[in-house]
């Protein structure tokens, strides 16, 4: 049986730039969430003044 490592290390690349592309899409989305909760934090420890509105932040 012929194995073509040329081609099993393109597709590899193909997969893993597929993987990466979903992992930032998935930070991309929960990044609303993530951005109130350091909000939040930063608020409640003092470091952000509470009259910057939530959505400027």
């Amino acid at each position: 049986m012929y194995f073509d490592w040329v081609s099993f290390f393109y597709f590899g690349l193909l997969g893993l730039i597929a993987v990466w592309g979903g992992v930032l899409a998935w930070q991309r989305y929960k990044l609303p969430e993530f951005a109130g909760q350091v909000y939040d934090s930063n608020v409640e420890k003092g470091l952000l003044n509470p009259a910057i509105e939530r959505e400027a932040y």
